[in-house]
């Protein structure tokens, strides 16, 4: 199976994780201590391209439940501060600017202590 984005199909992924599943058995057969034995079953990986994060496994690529967060997160932003929502109702002024610098200070007053 060949990794790849599922948003841009871009080939360069982080991995971030993985998702395992853990079992405890006998180091040998029937004898021994018992053990971990640790199996990968899916990778967590974002595209190094396009950052879309999702779920590789053997049976394909699916979003990552931060994904999927991120992504209704933007819509919700969207909606929210839309070209709708910034304008200024009838008979209300329109909000001061939000980022305004405040002045220096005067260098000819002393300085309170």
């Amino acid at each position: 199976m060949k990794a790849i984005c599922a948003k841009c199909g871009g080939n360069e992924l982080r991995v971030h994780g993985s998702r395992t599943h853990i079992e405890f058995r006998r180091r040998w057969k029937w004898v021994g201590p018992v053990i971990p034995h640790i199996t990968v079953r899916a990778l967590e990986v974002s595209c190094a391209n396009c950052a879309f994060a999702f779920v590789l496994r053997k049976e394909g690529a699916t979003d990552a439940p931060l994904q999927s967060a991120y992504e209704a997160l933007q819509q919700m932003h969207a909606r929210m501060n839309g070209p709708e929502a910034n304008k200024p109702k009838e008979g209300e002024a329109a909000p001061p600017p939000r980022n305004i610098a405040r002045p220096a200070g005067d260098p000819r007053v002393k300085q309170r202590r």
